[in-house]
């Protein structure tokens, strides 16, 4: 009778040592070994990933240092098209030129439904805030508590709505992800939701 002899391959200079128990490869570099750097790294990833959704990993709000206060503000009524940029005519009775003034949201031309904000200082600009449900048009932006105002990181400053709420907000800084300042069709800041 013969006895199977199962010879060990012993490590030499042209097989590494690790290379031994896993047919030429180190067992690290498998991809499904627990021990494998890849399932670490993987795992870290997306633990960063889970706490930034969350806000954990967001950097802190910045206000940029000049701020605009709109002087003009209405729903867009319609957009008047003509050669070079379009003359915006808003509910009521008022027009506005966007010749050389600015687009502060950098969001393009405004639409017919959408509130319009306009300035002239510290030089003409304006912006849009599309429409989210009815009489909310929502400016996705972060933003700091200034009393009777809030400033946002795209550089406005909007005046509160009496009743203003910013449920969750426990130190006037408005940071929450997926939130965003509901305006009224008077560009006043209505919540923080």
């Amino acid at each position: 009778m013969t006895v199977p002899v199962h010879l060990r391959a012993w490590p030499t200079p042209a097989r590494a040592l690790g290379a031994v128990a896993s047919h030429g490869r180190p067992m690290s570099s498998h991809p499904l070994s627990p021990r494998s750097h890849r399932w670490k790294w993987a795992i870290a990833g997306l633990a960063n990933l889970g706490l930034a959704g969350c806000g954990f990993l967001q950097s802190p709000v910045a206000i940029p240092a000049t701020l605009r206060t709109p002087s003009l503000v209405g729903v867009v009524e319609r957009v008047e098209t003509r050669v070079g940029p379009p003359l915006i005519h808003l509910v009521g009775d008022g027009t506005f030129d966007i010749t050389g003034s600015a687009d502060l949201t950098g969001a393009g031309d405004p639409k017919q439904g959408t509130l319009f904000l306009a300035g002239a200082s510290p030089s003409p600009w304006y912006g849009y805030v599309n429409e989210d449900h009815p009489g909310c048009f929502g400016l996705d932006t972060r933003g700091r508590d200034e009393g009777a105002t809030v400033a946002t990181e795209v550089g406005l400053r909007l005046t509160k709505a009496p009743g203003f709420t910013a449920p969750g907000d426990t130190d006037g800084i408005y940071e929450t992800p997926n939130y965003s300042f509901c305006l009224n069709d008077k560009g006043e800041v209505t919540s923080y939701d």
